[in-house]
């Protein structure tokens, strides 16, 4: 957002890292649920943990993410709130190359080859389809 060019933010978010990565031609959905997580739950639920390097996962085809670019908030948020994993699931059952909880939730988004055809109940909870 810094720069309208992707970033990958590092040591408690003030360290910002240039990124190759090329989204031209994808196109996005997000979608927020009708209600939100608090910070204090979110944060007092995550446990970070080390994987593959941002860089390396994101040098990847973006059908390869699945299961390697994780968002540690998830597995905490899902407990709290079984449908956003299933909101993520049926990112992937329309088409979702990608699909992952932004930051600490509850806001959810999917990346798409081509235009999105959401399923009605993801229609309901869409705030932006997109091309980037």
């Amino acid at each position: 957002f810094v720069r309208c060019t992707p970033r990958v933010c590092a040591g408690r978010g003030e360290v910002l890292i240039d990124n190759d990565l090329d989204l031209s031609g994808k196109w996005i959905a997000i979608l927020k649920p009708p209600y939100g997580i608090s910070t204090a739950q979110a944060y007092g639920g995550v446990t970070p943990a080390y994987s593959t390097p941002i860089e390396e996962i994101t040098a990847l085809p973006i059908e390869e993410w699945r299961g390697l670019l994780k968002n540690d908030f998830e597995q905490s948020a899902f407990a709290l709130h079984p449908e956003l994993a299933e909101i993520k699931e049926e990112l992937y059952r329309c088409g979702a190359e990608y699909a992952a909880m932004s930051g600490s939730g509850s806001a959810m988004y999917g990346l798409f080859a081509e235009k999105p055809s959401l399923s009605p109940s993801l229609q309901e909870i869409a705030i932006y389809q997109g091309e980037l």
